[in-house]
């Protein structure tokens, strides 16, 4: 089924669709058998996660250095 529809997927990008579609019908065909060919998605169990309160991040003023002739070195790309 996926060289089926890898088959009409390359029909359809180079424009050489069979005499009874078009490229669109072409591509949506193939689109259908790709579906047919991956079929549905495994469920499985979910594992229980426990219940981890959020992180806290605390970050001191004095910790960041100052920002000295931010203005200055902005001014060069300001167009006014």
């Amino acid at each position: 089924m996926r060289l089926v529809a890898f088959g009409l997927f390359v029909l359809a990008a180079f424009d050489w669709p069979p005499p009874f579609l078009d490229r669109a019908g072409t591509a949506a065909l193939a689109f259908g058998f790709l579906a047919l060919s991956v079929g549905a998605a495994s469920v499985g169990v979910r594992r229980a996660r426990p219940n981890v309160p959020p992180r806290v991040v605390s970050v001191a003023d004095e910790a960041l250095p100052p920002v000295q002739g931010l203005a200055e070195r902005l001014a060069a790309y300001d167009r006014q």
